[in-house]
């Protein structure tokens, strides 16, 4: 009697928006990082709204009837196989704080599967329109903080990321090394996240849902200004490899789309050709007012306007006095503020020494280190993320990883390719499958794509549009 009262007043209209409601609280845990500023509230209150889901869905115990075909099946069968595999190094590492970080990634497959089976054609549009409308105002909020930091005024509060202290200004961050081509610098924007590139692919799902389904093309200009002053090499080259696509797609039908992908392409690259021609000459400068003697280097500082420059006159003098040449000091702190500023100038050669780090102890250890072990057991900071769950889970787990990402990159690019995009429904499926893309080609250079719950929610959005479902009853 008490179920059928509560889903007689509850029911499905309810539980739809509690779904909404946690899963845009999710964002600011990942990818916009909200969690930083106060992160006991935080949690505290998704896990709130959690408990609040977990009561109505106990009560309505209504769901979808999935219709996924062996391949998708498929896909979660290695999904499940590469977490048991974890699971199987976690134990082995004895490592108690693994076995809770292992639990915590259970837990997000846990909430893609739970949006699988209560989410709606109409979840899926409410809530690509609420991101794409808040990634629109961050890019807002970052560029008045561009302006703050310009002008000198004072930051609101400082908060760790990941070791970085980072400035908050607007409801923006920024770290202090990311600024480039003094005295006149010029910020990489990163929002709430953890750093520009992140911010950069948190952007693509909103660019691609405002261009090709809402065709709002005065808010995707704005984003498009995000991707430029992101600054982030790796969007730009996503795009790039997209844009035949799209030039084939909607070259008759809707040119617009094949050109906002043009239009970010060209200032992505623009900016970052530019502030790397700027940075050449800020080092340039820099090595020429070291090379003078120590009294003049120190009286040259107040012209450099540049705390970096400072610290590094005072240690290259200090180099010197310890016997060796002035030339070989600067080089060598030269090299490491070329990579502190630009952050690209051996951001590659990273890449390959932590593939290298993950090869090496997987020959050696081939069960995997387990659970959030791989970087400090190895003791290299590895970009890839396919990479640091490969050493994880070890080669079995890594096998199925990859064989999940790998069937799902390949689908994702055949929907792209031979989805009708005359329709709406047909819209949304381009603009989730790019999304999937997106997500995917940041893990070949960030984080694992699956650590998020922001990750969950594309390819819950992603799984449930792989169906047979009717006509989309929601207009654009």
């Amino acid at each position: 009697m008490i179920k059928i009262v509560y889903s007689e007043y509850i029911g499905e209209k309810v539980l739809s928006w509690l779904l909404i409601l946690i899963t845009v609280f999710s964002w600011f845990i990942f990818p916009l990082m909200a969690k930083q500023l106060y992160p006991s509230v935080f949690l505290l209150g998704f896990s709130i709204f959690l408990f609040l889901v977990s009561i109505v869905v106990a009560i309505t115990l209504s769901r979808n009837q999935l219709a996924l075909q062996p391949l998708h099946k498929m896909m979660i069968v290695c999904w499940i196989g590469y977490l048991l595999a974890l699971l199987l190094a976690t134990l082995e590492s004895g490592s108690t704080y693994s076995l809770a970080q292992w639990c915590i990634l259970s837990a997000k497959f846990l909430f893609f599967a739970f949006l699988l089976l209560y989410m709606n054609v109409k979840y899926i549009v409410a809530t690509l329109r609420i991101y794409a409308n808040l990634m629109v105002v961050t890019v807002i909020l970052a560029f008045v903080a561009v302006i703050a930091v310009a002008a000198g005024v004072h930051p609101l509060t400082t908060v760790d990321l990941g070791g970085r202290l980072a400035d908050v200004y607007f409801g923006a961050y920024y770290v202090l090394n990311t600024s480039i081509c003094m005295p006149a610098p010029i910020y990489r924007i990163q929002g709430l996240s953890e750093e520009a590139g992140t911010y950069a692919f948190a952007l693509l799902p909103a660019f691609f849902w405002l261009v090709m389904a809402e065709k709002a093309y005065v808010r995707s200009a704005v984003i498009v200004l995000g991707l430029m002053l992101s600054m982030s090499l790796g969007a730009g080259l996503l795009l790039l490899l997209l844009l035949p696509i799209m030039v084939i797609k909607y070259r008759i039908a809707d040119y617009k789309v094949p050109a906002f992908f043009m239009c970010a392409i060209c200032v992505i690259g623009l900016m970052y050709v530019a502030s790397g021609s700027c940075t050449n000459r800020y080092f340039e400068n820099i090595e020429n007012a070291l090379m003078l003697p120590e009294d003049k280097t120190m009286a040259s500082e107040d012209k450099a306007m540049s705390p970096e420059f400072k610290s590094m006159a005072a240690d290259v003098n200090a180099c010197e006095k310890g016997g060796v040449g002035r030339r070989e000091c600067i080089a060598a702190f030269k090299g490491s503020l070329s990579t502190s500023l630009s952050g690209k100038a051996h951001s590659f050669q990273d890449r390959l020494d932590g593939l290298c780090a993950a090869y090496s102890y997987l020959k050696a250890h081939p069960i995997g280190t387990g659970m959030a072990l791989g970087m400090q057991t190895v003791h290299n900071s590895i970009s890839v993320g396919y990479a640091v769950a490969v050493l994880e889970a070890g080669v079995v787990g890594g096998v199925l990883y990859l064989c999940f990402f790998s069937i799902m990159g390949w689908l994702a690019l055949k929907t792209i390719i031979t989805t009708n995009i005359g329709s709406f429904e047909g819209q949304v499926k381009i603009v989730v499958a790019l999304s999937v893309c997106a997500v995917l080609t940041m893990g070949a250079q960030r984080i694992q794509p699956d650590l998020s719950f922001w990750h969950m929610w594309i390819y819950a959005m992603w799984f449930y549009l792989l169906q047979k479902l009717p006509c989309f009853k929601v207009a654009p």
